[in-house]
């Protein structure tokens, strides 16, 4: 006698369609992506996903273990671009630790991408797990045309699997990827990662040879070790790897230089006991900016072709930077704070007359109060009434860059570069002409800011300087009296009328108006012809 067990199963969480018509569903698979044997996402295949064709989609969802739920991610894994009839998300599989990181990583299959160069379709792209989670990119697509057969929906289906001889059960050493009427097994190449250690002999250049001067050069040893974090290199075998070394990188003009040039690149090989290269001499030539630290990068790729293969991890960088420090005194180590103040500078004059003022002035007397000042830069902004004419101060390392634009002009200006010292003074001053042009504005200013490169751009001082404008108005009187000639007599005194007629002549850039007036004047004789008589042959004795 049977009998029937019937279970009712409960939906725990309904998942909705991404796109009609997309098949989204048709492919799933759960994956366990750090190896607790706890599902941790579950990845959906939508194939015939459609936007201009039938490109395919794989849509991540990740388990929120509080709620007992999935979320969907906020990225989807797809395919190249450029083919549109792909149906990426054919196949999806938990491909094992293919890299050795810890964390299992994933195939899908992309069968209809074709490559009409050899009349073969599909590919497989691997995406790799790591501490964070899944990886958004793809670290390797294999295609069929890399094979010298014509696969045809190559990869449609995925897997893969190791053998019983594997030391690492988490680590595939193959993956199985079918195609039409073949299977095609890919042995997979243990990846390597290595964390280079760069050391340089002295790593601090001293004060003393903080110069621009290059009569005396500071030698500096530098030491490359590639020490494997993951992999290693077995007795006997050796790994090829070719490398470039930056000096000063990002630096127009180097402070480093190396003894040999060639050392600057090459092929060092790898041996199981062998990781370091020979030491490397460099010449510190002087500095004009004796602040920034001075970078060294070195950049690697791995140059093999023939067993052992290994592969570099395509989420682990290979460039890595170690700095050169200037040695610096501060009264905070590693914190220099420059204190220059332009409270003392003043405008030579207040208001400015357009047609009789001849130049604008401004006088700078700076105090460095504070900790060294680097790379020390005055930036004046100024209206374009204003020529820039002269910068008085003849100090090595100070020179102004004026820079004129449609409203306003930049005058920008290095001040005892590369180092204005503690204690340091400077006097100077910056002139300007007046364009000989009527203005409308009443009143303007100039701007400065006082900069310096102390870790980063440090603003010391900022100031307005206001002065005020006028148009000159030049005025010409000419004329005559009636009369002209006044007589003296010994008359009694009387009040007389004289009359004066004038023109008057207004020049005002170039506009001339000519006026006419008469005025009256009442003149009343306070003296008689006796007494200028007396004051004009008294003896000044």
């Amino acid at each position: 006698m049977l009998t029937a067990i019937v279970r009712r199963l409960q939906i725990i969480t309904q998942i909705s369609t991404l796109q009609v018509g997309s098949y989204f569903g048709s492919v799933l698979c759960a994956l366990d992506f750090n190896g607790d044997t706890k599902t941790d996402y579950l990845l959906v295949g939508a194939p015939y996903f459609h936007q201009r064709g039938e490109e395919g989609r794989v849509i991540i969802f990740k388990l929120n273990q509080a709620q007992g739920k999935f979320d969907k991610e906020s990225w989807e894994w797809h395919g190249l671009d450029s083919y549109i009839y792909a149906r990426f998300g054919s196949a999806i599989s938990s491909a094992g630790d293919l890299d050795g990181n810890g964390y299992n990583d994933v195939a899908v299959g992309a069968p209809l991408e074709e490559d009409e160069t050899c009349g073969c379709s599909g590919s497989i792209y691997i995406y790799n797990g790591v501490q964070e989670g899944l990886q958004r990119d793809h670290s390797q697509r294999i295609k069929a045309a890399e094979f010298e057969m014509k696969l045809r929906h190559f990869g449609q289906s995925v897997s893969a699997f190791s053998d019983k001889k594997s030391a690492d059960r988490r680590r595939q050493l193959y993956i199985s990827v079918g195609s039409q009427g073949t299977v095609t097994v890919l042995k997979t190449i243990p990846v390597i990662v290595f964390k280079p250690k760069l050391t340089m002999k002295p790593n601090t250049i001293p004060t003393s040879a903080q110069t621009n001067s290059k009569t005396k050069m500071e030698q500096v040893t530098l030491a490359i070790c590639f020490q494997a974090q993951r992999g290693n290199i077995g007795p006997g075998e050796e790994l090829p790897i070719s490398y470039n070394i930056d000096l000063d990188a990002g630096q127009n003009k180097k402070r480093l230089s190396f003894e040999d040039k060639a050392n600057g690149e090459g092929i060092f090989t790898i041996l199981s006991d062998t990781n370091c290269l020979n030491p490397i001499k460099l010449f510190f030539t002087g500095c004009y900016d004796c602040f920034s630290p001075i970078e060294i990068k070195l950049n690697f790729k791995l140059n093999t072709t023939e067993p052992p293969l290994r592969i570099l991890d395509f989420c682990t960088p290979t460039e890595f930077t170690e700095k050169i420090q200037f040695e610096k005194e501060c009264e905070v180590k590693d914190k220099c704070r420059g204190n220059i103040s332009l409270s003392d500078s003043r405008l030579s004059k207040d208001m400015v007359i357009i047609g009789m003022t001849q130049n604008l002035m401004i006088d700078f007397h700076l105090t460095n109060f504070g900790d060294s000042a680097y790379m020390t830069t005055l930036v004046l902004a100024y209206p374009n009434m204003l020529l820039f004419n002269k910068f008085t101060m003849k100090m090595e390392g100070s020179v102004c860059e004026n820079q004129v634009k449609e409203n306003i002009s930049y005058l920008k200006c290095h001040l005892l570069h590369p180092v204005f010292k503690k204690n340091t003074q400077v006097h100077f001053s910056i002139s300007w002409q007046l364009v000989n042009k009527k203005s409308e504005m009443r009143e303007a200013e100039i701007t400065a800011n006082l900069t310096c490169e102390n870790g980063g751009t440090q603003v010391l001082y900022f100031k307005t300087y206001h002065f005020g404008i006028k148009n000159a108005l030049k005025v010409q009187l000419t004329g005559e009296a009636t009369p002209n000639i006044v007589k003296l007599t010994d008359q009694t005194i009387e009040n007389k009328d004289l009359t004066f007629k004038f023109q008057v002549c207004l020049q005002c850039f170039r506009l001339s108006i000519m006026c006419s007036n008469q005025i009256k004047f009442i003149y009343k004789a306070l003296f008689t012809s006796a007494d200028v008589t007396k004051c004009l042959y008294r003896n000044p004795a």
